[in-house]
C-alpha cells in the first residue's frame, strides 16, 4: 500500500513537472515571437531617401553617373554650362536621348565671353550647333583630318557645319562663320556620347 502511494505521488510530481516545463517553453515562445514582431516592424519601416524627400527632386529625370548630363556636371571646366542648362529642356536630351552625340562643350571661360559679347544668346541653339551625331574620339578625329587632307567637316544637329583641323598636336574646330576654338580637355566618355571642351566659341 505504501509502495502504491509513493508511485501515485511520483506520477503527480512528474505530471506537475511536465506541466511546468510546458508552461515555461510556451512563455519562451511568446517572448521570442514578440521579439520577432518588433524586429520585423523595424525592417518594414519605410526608409525615406534624401532624393525622394523633395517632390521636385522626385519628379525630375534621374541623372545617372554615366550620361552626358552627369559628365557635364562633374567636369570642372563645364560647371557654368551645367548651371546655365540645368532648367532647360536640352538637359533632358542629355539625360534621356540614346544618341550617341559628340558635344564640343563651351568651357566656363568661353561661356563667360559669349555672355559678355552676346548677352541674351540662346544657349540651347548654340549647343546644337556644336553637337554632332555619333561618338567621335580625338583619335578618330585626327584620323579623319589626315585622311581628308588636313581638315574634316562635320554636320551638326543644329543645321550648321564644323570643320576640324590640327595645328601641331592641338585640335581646332571652326564654324562656317570663321569662329575657331582649340579643344582642351577631351574624350570625356558618356553612356550616350562623348564631350570635348571647347576653350572658346
Amino acid at each position: 500500500m505504501l509502495y502504491g502511494s509513493k508511485m501515485t505521488t511520483f506520477k503527480m510530481m512528474k505530471s506537475k513537472l511536465l506541466i511546468f516545463r510546458g508552461s515555461f517553453l510556451f512563455v519562451l515562445f511568446l517572448v521570442a515571437l514578440s521579439s520577432c514582431d518588433e524586429k520585423s516592424g523595424v525592417k518594414d519601416t519605410p526608409i525615406i531617401s534624401l532624393k525622394t524627400s523633395d517632390n521636385a527632386q522626385q519628379d525630375a529625370p534621374e541623372i545617372s553617373p554615366f550620361n552626358l548630363a552627369a559628365r557635364i556636371r562633374s567636369t570642372d571646366d563645364l560647371t557654368l554650362l551645367f548651371e546655365t542648362i540645368e532648367d532647360l529642356p536640352i538637359l533632358d536630351q542629355f539625360i534621356s536621348d540614346k544618341g550617341p552625340y559628340t558635344l564640343f562643350a563651351p568651357s566656363n571661360e568661353a561661356l563667360e565671353e559669349i555672355e559678355i559679347l552676346e548677352g541674351g544668346i540662346e544657349i540651347e541653339n548654340l549647343l546644337k550647333k556644336y553637337m554632332v551625331m555619333g561618338k567621335i574620339t580625338t583619335v578618330e578625329l585626327t584620323k579623319s583630318i589626315r585622311s581628308s587632307g588636313g581638315s574634316y567637316s562635320m554636320n551638326t544637329i543644329g543645321g550648321t557645319t564644323l570643320i576640324a583641323y590640327k595645328v601641331g598636336n592641338a585640335i581646332y574646330i571652326k564654324t562656317i562663320n570663321g569662329k575657331k576654338s582649340e579643344l582642351g580637355k577631351s574624350d570625356i566618355l558618356a553612356s550616350n556620347g562623348i564631350i570635348h571642351v571647347a576653350n572658346s566659341l
